[in-house]
């Protein structure tokens, strides 16, 4: 059996396994979360990995205490390989991971974010 394991935290996660292996979860790129205007860019969302049921339960029993995975927070989920899984990351697109970039408001939002030196 395998999984589709689904991740929202911006360029993935990696785990170590116990064999060696280092398996890296797909995440989103941060340059696909919003434009230099604060609009967000189009696929934005989760990333998808599909993942060996043994590797996915080993994942989520030794880093259950982490905070992606606490239940009612949606941030990284599995479900069986299938469309069930793309079904409940497009329900879930509104989560927030607090890894957003910044959004730009009001008038600046038409001129991109400008950056002026500190003054000491």
């Amino acid at each position: 059996m395998e999984y589709d394991v689904f991740c929202k935290i911006p360029a993935g996660m990696s785990f170590p396994m116990p064999d060696g292996r280092r398996i890296k979860l797909a995440g989103v790129p941060l340059s696909r979360l919003m434009d230099s205007q604060g609009m967000a860019l189009p696929e934005s969302g989760y990333g998808k990995t599909r993942l060996a049921k043994e590797d996915w339960e080993y994942i989520r029993k030794t880093w259950k205490g982490h905070p992606a995975f606490r239940p009612g927070n949606p941030v990284i989920f599995a479900r069986a390989a299938g469309k069930a899984g793309d079904d409940q990351a497009a329900e879930q697109a509104e989560v927030k991971t607090g890894l957003e970039q910044v959004k730009v408001e009001g008038q600046e939002k038409d001129k991109g974010l400008k950056t002026a030196p500190s003054k000491k």
